[in-house]
């Protein structure tokens, strides 16, 4: 880094609490100014989480099951849940304020009820051009072993993909 360089402290929001997830949010505490808020609906998972996977730090990691209040603090959200539950994520989404943040889907598919991308369905229903989506050959356990993996990431935003 060179010396007129600042570190930018960002929080990151991982919506959802599955293996893909419980990765994505490891890799991105790796970095000493990053610090993660896990999401999740299950009570259980909150008090259980940091035993179940013990490779999450608990000092750089925080999960919460306040949707609203994860969204406030953090900087960039990450929809990482399973692609029949974007509908719900996305709605309650709606109500909370999240302009100016970045969204980064990692959920892949379509909508069943509908013939469209999750991307374009949260990008409608959210009304927000701050959308990117990622995915790859990587595996959750290849990405928590810190295995050689790659990812892509696409956004019509180059402020999304960097």
């Amino acid at each position: 880094m060179a010396r007129n360089e600042r570190r930018i402290t960002l929080t990151y929001l991982c919506i959802g609490s599955g293996e893909f997830s419980m990765a994505i949010a490891s890799l991105l505490s790796n970095k000493k100014e990053n610090h993660v808020i896990i999401w999740t609906h299950d009570l259980k998972f909150k008090s259980n989480g940091y035993k179940k996977y013990s490779f999450i730090k608990k000092e750089k990691i925080k999960i919460m099951t306040d949707l609203s209040q994860a969204v406030l603090l953090s900087d960039v959200l990450f929809i990482l849940v399973a692609s029949p539950f974007i509908k719900s994520i996305t709605e309650q989404l709606k109500k909370i304020d999240i302009s100016n943040k970045p969204i980064l889907i990692g959920t892949k598919g379509i909508l069943d009820s509908d013939p469209i991308f999750l991307s374009e369905y949260i990008k409608t229903s959210l009304k927000t051009d701050l959308i990117g989506v990622f995915g790859g050959p990587n595996l959750a356990k290849d990405l928590q072993d810190r295995n050689p993996s790659s990812m892509t990431i696409a956004s019509k935003k180059k402020s999304i993909i960097k």
